[in-house]
């Protein structure tokens, strides 16, 4: 188990098994230990056992770590070994022996069952396996094995509850009668005893008040001024604190004008598209004045479409809306220039009578029929696109710059306070 030692925990639900009736995670008869569905909570499994859970031998003494050369060689010897033994008993394990009463666990991977001393495993840790991976499917990196964190009193091995350190509340005054009144060492990280006197004291021995310390981060008087007076105190820092600040702000700025060019852009292509329609209806009447509508309604109610109908669907793409740069369109000026809009009508009246090849309107506007122009397909769309992937990725850029600043002015408060 080359990674039992360094493993971190996580949540995890793991999956049941169809063979072999299910004992729950750390439920252990005279055979088999089986891990049974059953998520783990973030506090239950993501953070590191309080102690060291190392291999052992078959005297329980700690063995080193395998090469992989010898897992290869193992695995290799594992898969051409029978299943079965003469007697057609069914044989586990690396050691192939039938269930002699041994613990055993199933491994999550693979779903074979093994003993725990041919995994190098300690009995006493059983029901802090939270998921198991033998060592073959380890070493094909199929999964790592995940354990639950273990109650803090030293000598307990077993889990702990949602929301706590202890696996229940008698072990919990006990862990905490050794450290302040019989004042046993518990490791080099645990706090002293007057450290955690001052702590009770500080919470007024509120109970409330006392679980919600170091749930947020003491802010530093300066820094809440910075954050709420837009950082109009920044002389206030010191000189290599203020120059990082001031990048990142100045970037930020520059961000923030980006996203309102490209904002006033989508409300301008949202514009354009209207305006299309409105300049195809417009040209249609004038060309058509016969035409009043595509459709008729019948006396019962039902559309049906008139032997006169006509319809008018010119694609206008405007060349100069393929810069970004662009804030209006030639739409703009021939929806209320009565000249340019009579110019246009004469132009595409033209080219319906196929007296004319252009394709362009002052060399800026598309006039070919939108169907016959696959040049211009989908043009508004390609325009939408770019403007709605460059807004995402300038408020991405912001949401960095605004996770560089809180980090800038953390970093300045845990110096602070090291200090």
């Amino acid at each position: 188990m080359n990674k039992v030692n360094s493993v971190e925990a996580e949540s995890l639900g793991v999956k049941k098994r169809k063979s072999t009736p299910p004992i729950s995670s750390g439920q252990v008869n005279n055979k088999k230990v089986k891990i049974e569905d059953q998520p783990q909570t973030q506090t239950q499994t993501q953070t590191r056992l309080a102690y060291s859970i190392t291999p052992e031998d078959k005297n329980g003494n700690d063995v080193e770590e395998e090469s992989v050369e010898e897992i290869a060689k193992q695995y290799k010897k594992f898969k051409n070994a029978a299943k079965f033994d003469l007697n057609s008993e069914e044989l586990f394990c690396i050691c192939r022996k039938p269930d002699n009463g041994e613990m055993m666990v199933q491994c999550d991977g693979c779903e074979e069952w093994f003993h725990f001393k041919c995994m190098k495993l300690k009995q006493e840790n059983s029901n802090l396996i939270a998921k198991f991976f033998c060592k073959f499917c380890d070493w094909q990196n199929t999964g790592v094995t995940l354990w639950k964190r273990k109650c803090r009193v030293s000598w307990c091995k077993d889990p702990i509850r949602n929301d706590s350190k202890y696996c229940s509340d008698e072990h919990g005054k006990l862990f905490m009668k050794e450290l302040l009144v019989d004042k046993k060492p518990i490791t080099d990280h645990d706090l002293a005893s007057n450290k955690i006197k001052t702590i009770m004291d500080h919470s007024g021995y509120n109970y409330e008040v006392l679980i919600n310390l170091g749930s947020q981060f003491p802010e530093l008087d300066i820094v809440k001024e910075y954050n709420e007076t837009n950082g109009a105190n920044i002389d206030k820092f010191p000189t290599e604190t203020k120059q990082e600040l001031n990048s990142i702000k100045r970037r930020f700025l520059k961000i923030k004008q980006l996203i309102e060019k490209f904002e006033k852009r989508e409300a301008y292509l949202l514009e354009i598209k209207e305006k299309n329609k409105s300049l195809n209806d417009k040209l249609l009447r004038a060309i058509y004045p016969e035409v009043k509508t595509e459709d008729t309604t019948s006396t019962s109610g039902k559309k049906k479409k008139s032997s006169k109908s006509k319809k008018l669907d010119i694609c206008f793409h405007d060349k100069s809306l393929d810069k970004i740069s662009t804030e209006k369109s030639i739409i703009d000026e021939i929806l209320t220039n009565e000249d340019q809009f009579n110019k246009l009508k004469t132009t595409i009246e033209q080219k319906i009578n196929e007296e004319s090849d252009d394709v362009l309107y002052n060399e800026l506007l598309c006039i070919q029929d939108r169907k016959k122009c696959p040049r211009h397909n989908g043009w508004w769309n390609l325009l939408n696109d770019e403007v709605t992937k460059k807004l995402i990725e300038y408020n991405q850029t912001l949401d960095k710059l605004e996770a560089q600043k809180k980090a800038a002015l953390r970093n300045y408060s845990i110096e602070i306070y090291d200090n």
